[in-house]
């Protein structure tokens, strides 16, 4: 009889023990090791990527600031920029793994290891592990860095008079700005209200959402 209660409670444990593996979620996982492996700041990784790029085995823990451009590579593959901010600074980083990409969303906090650290951005794809995690609090410096990675700002050097031309027969309204960032300068025309905008010599401006190509043949002067 005692042999046979001995049995039966090696049984429940061993049901038990499996039932609870079989519980374990894979982030639950993946949180288990975070914990084992050496956690760096933005600012260390960033001393990092001064010498050489190089696969990083330890684990980050940043705030998802700002998403950019994303580009649809297939059924499988996405490339996803973003910028993540920790206490000690900013950085840009990109993703090439689509099933990570409800993970990846602004003001999410992750636990990030087994990426790579390439330009001094942080480099994702289908071997990095991504976790969400408890919020972090983020200084408002760091968080304007990290906006300003994906959309940098650029101070206004000159400034054109308003222009009528002709688009498909229609009178449109458009104005041509010079910016510089870093040294380099670029001409940038705006169409329609944005033409109309009280702009400044010097103001920093945000700019998203553009095309690369200058005024086609439909238009007329």
């Amino acid at each position: 009889m005692d042999q046979q209660k001995s049995q039966q409670i090696a049984a429940n444990t061993n049901s038990g023990s499996k039932e609870w593996h079989q519980s374990v979620t894979q982030d639950l996982r993946d949180n288990l090791v975070v914990k084992r492996v050496a956690q760096k700041t933005i600012a260390e990784l960033e001393e990092k990527s001064r010498r050489r790029p190089t696969p990083y085995s330890g684990s980050l823990m940043a705030k998802v600031i700002k998403i950019g451009h994303v580009a649809d590579g297939g059924d499988d593959a996405e490339l996803i920029n973003f910028s993540l901010a920790d206490k000690s600074g900013a950085i840009l980083a990109t993703c090439t793994d689509k099933s990570k990409e409800r993970k990846i969303k602004e003001g999410k906090t992750l636990h990030i290891r087994e990426f790579i650290i390439k330009n001094g951005k942080v480099v994702m794809s289908y071997k990095t592990k991504v976790m969400v995690t408890t919020n972090m609090d983020i200084p408002v410096a760091m968080i304007e860095k990290a906006e300003h990675l994906i959309f940098p700002t650029s101070p206004i050097k000159k400034i054109e008079s308003t222009k009528t031309v002709k688009v498909n027969g229609t009178d449109t309204l458009i104005r041509t700005i010079s910016i510089e960032e870093n040294g380099k300068k670029i001409d940038v025309t705006l169409w329609h209200e944005m033409a109309e905008e009280d702009l400044k010599i010097g103001q920093y401006l945000s700019i998203s959402h553009y095309t690369n190509s200058a005024i086609d043949n439909n238009c007329e002067r």
